[in-house]
């Protein structure tokens, strides 16, 4: 077993012609924190998305805890835990409604 968390080599993911992750290496050594920070649209979202094995990469290889990705994600799932979120914005509702509404879990539907 690696003593690597997430271990990527040259990622990339194209949706058509456009390249929205390109050439990512990445060591994250088990037992620390890790901040991945980018601007938006930088593909953070799309990494994190192929490393859980929801989205496919275009080219390179990744591995989770020592298991490659996609090959054995399934055993890699087994001891991480993400929460992918899309955030949803509602601007027709007061910002005190929305705070209520997703601390209640009420999904806002027009």
């Amino acid at each position: 077993m690696s003593n690597l968390a997430i271990e990527t080599r040259h990622i990339f993911k194209h949706f058509g012609k456009n390249e929205v992750v390109k050439d990512v290496s990445l060591n994250v050594p088990a037992g620390v924190a890790f901040g991945y920070l980018g601007p938006n649209g930088a593909g953070k979202t799309t990494l994190i998305r192929m490393l859980l094995g929801l989205t496919k990469a275009s080219s390179g290889q990744m591995e989770i805890l020592g298991y490659n990705v996609p090959k054995d994600s399934a055993k890699a799932l087994e001891r991480v835990g993400a929460i992918v979120d899309e955030p949803r914005f509602f601007p027709h509702l007061r910002a005190h409604r929305r705070t209520i509404r997703a601390i209640s879990g009420v999904a806002c539907y027009s």
